[in-house]
């Protein structure tokens, strides 16, 4: 998962969510369900690209994969929808 989590966090920081996105939908259809610290990276990765509808989503995800989110999951959603008021 750290190598998931670093390329995820890496697509964030070069504002390619829809990669993002797509790493994570990768690893959900292999043999090993994402952990809450791979969504928060896709999470922030979206926040970064002013992606806050897939933030939310993901955000909301978490749970439906009954993982409990935390404060990185909700901070990460929060800064996603506070950009867009950028």
């Amino acid at each position: 998962m750290r190598r998931l989590t670093s390329q995820i966090g890496q697509c964030g920081r070069q504002r390619l969510w829809q990669k993002a996105l797509s790493l994570l939908h990768e690893a959900k259809h292999g043999r090993q369900q994402p952990n809450l610290v791979v969504y928060s990276a896709a999470i922030n990765a979206c926040g970064k690209s002013k992606q806050w509808e897939f933030a939310v989503g993901l955000l909301a995800e978490v749970s439906s994969v009954l993982l409990q989110p935390d404060e990185i999951a909700y901070n990460a959603a929060i800064s996603a929808c506070s950009s867009h008021e950028s």
